[in-house]
Parts: structure tokens; sequence; C-alpha cells
């Protein structure tokens, strides 16, 4: 059974075109969302980004790094 995207490539141009062109409301297939702020619109287009490559397969590196004097 095939599942639906939460989003796709095409919301993320929206998102992006809503924020450069400073509009609040973006339409999308079967909606329309008003944002509260280009805040609001730029945290949309983050949590898009990431939830399409995380579905793509990109996991992000994480490092840890621990640095000490030498000593005990």
């Amino acid at each position: 059974m095939a599942t639906t995207p939460l989003w796709t490539e095409t919301d993320l141009l929206e998102v992006t075109r809503a924020i450069a062109s400073g509009a609040l409301e973006v339409r999308f297939s079967d909606r329309t969302i008003t944002y509260r702020s280009i805040d609001d619109l730029i945290k949309a287009k983050n949590v898009i980004e990431s939830y399409l490559s995380t579905s793509a397969g990109d996991v992000p590196i994480r490092q840890v790094r621990i640095f000490t004097d030498g000593g005990w």
C-alpha cells in the first residue's frame, strides 16, 4: 500500500515563492494555508526541506568531538 507524501517539491517551491514575495497565503494542490508571519513561513520551509531530505534517504551526519588538555 503506497502512502501519500506529506509534502512535495512543489509544496516547497510554493512556500519559497511566498517568502520571496512577502505573501502570507500559500495555495497547495487541495488547500490554502494562511501563515501569521514570514517567520512562520520560514519555519514551514525548514520543516518541508527536512522532510524531503529524510524521505530521500539523506541522513544528517552528526559528530561529537571531545577535547581535553591531556591531563587527568
